[in-house]
């Protein structure tokens, strides 16, 4: 099982779409039953909150349910995953500080080095104080980014070539 874990800064914007897009290209690939996908934040201040509304009406445009709950990054996520999906350069400093070890932070994956956007080639910014067009445009970005990462984890993992 490949376990992928989406972190933004609060668990209730970013790292849900970007979990619920992943799902929903591995389920279309046919890769579902050889991954654990989950999400969390680093920031506490939002704990078992559902997604942000307009995260799950971007979301929903695409027929996919959020049906998260926000939650903190946990030691036991690092050690148990094998991809630390990071959404910023803030989100990837703060996952790398509680990475003990080379081996822990090699497993850090910036989400926006899949984008050929330039204006979001270094981070996915957090829409959270902006509009539902914000949201849209960030929906957009993380599917482009999410196919590329299910790219790189069927080279890395060497997974069947099913469709």
């Amino acid at each position: 099982m490949i376990k992928v874990i989406f972190i933004c800064l609060g668990n209730i914007c970013r790292s849900p779409m970007a979990e619920g897009i992943f799902r929903k290209i591995v389920e279309e690939h046919g890769y579902l039953e050889h991954f654990k996908i989950d999400s969390a934040g680093i920031n506490p201040a939002f704990i078992n909150s559902q997604p942000d509304l307009r995260a799950v009406r971007s979301a929903s445009n695409h027929k996919i349910t959020l049906y998260h709950l926000s939650r903190r990054l946990t030691i036991i996520d690092l050690e148990t995953s094998d991809y630390l999906v990071v959404m910023d350069n803030e989100n990837y400093k703060a996952v790398s500080e509680k990475c003990a070890g080379d081996s822990l932070r090699k497993k850090i994956v910036k989400i926006a080095s899949f984008t050929k956007n330039p204006v979001f080639r270094y981070g996915i910014k957090d829409p959270y104080r902006g509009t539902q067009n914000d949201f849209n445009e960030i929906y957009d970005i993380l599917e482009e980014c999410c196919y590329g990462l299910l790219e790189k984890i069927i080279r890395e993992k060497e997974l069947p070539n099913i469709k």
